[in-house]
């Protein structure tokens, strides 16, 4: 979800005329910060259910207890200190997420001793995203069209990453493509 929410960060403003006819930058800016905070989003949402049942104490509650206060309370400081509310929102919530994010990574951990981040995921996702930014760079330098750089990029992730989960021999894909067949 790295990835895809660099490919859908960077072409933001690109998706939303697509979808929606003019946008403005207010609605690309909103997108944007929602879209940064999706994977940590998604593992707070998919860890939910086993944090529930590895224990009887309200470990979720706590994690979006903490993420909640860490919302109001950035956002008040923010206006209080003279800052857009729009940004101070968007930047709160994006702050929220992560929060609850990372808190279930560590909940997950201590009760089923995983490890989600190791060293070839982390240089997986650098070198994804470095290929996805570069990539778009290098087609901007070229003077492709801003859609026809969306579609080569998207298919060339799609065409690298099924490559890459077939033909792997070891390391988190090989062990995650294990669990599923």
């Amino acid at each position: 979800s790295f990835l895809t929410g660099i490919w859908i960060y960077i072409f933001t403003p690109l998706i939303l005329e697509l979808w929606l006819g003019q946008m403005d930058n207010i609605g690309s800016l909103i997108l944007r910060g929602i879209i940064i905070s999706l994977p940590f989003y998604t593992i707070a949402g998919l860890a939910r259910s086993p944090i529930d049942a590895a224990s009887y104490k309200g470990y979720n509650s706590i994690i979006y207890g903490i993420a909640a206060m860490f919302v109001v309370a950035t956002y008040y400081l923010g206006v209080k200190s003279g800052y857009h509310p729009l940004y101070v929102a968007i930047t709160s919530f994006v702050g929220g997420q992560i929060i609850a994010g990372v808190s279930s990574i560590i909940i997950l951990n201590k009760f089923f001793n995983i490890r989600i981040w190791n060293l070839t995921l982390i240089r997986d996702v650098v070198m994804g995203m470095f290929l996805v930014i570069s990539g778009y760079y290098l087609m901007l330098i070229l003077g492709l069209n801003r859609l026809i750089i969306a579609c080569s990029i998207f298919i060339f992730g799609i065409t690298i990453f099924n490559y890459y989960y077939k033909n792997t021999k070891g390391g988190w894909v090989y062990d995650f493509r294990k669990l599923i067949e």
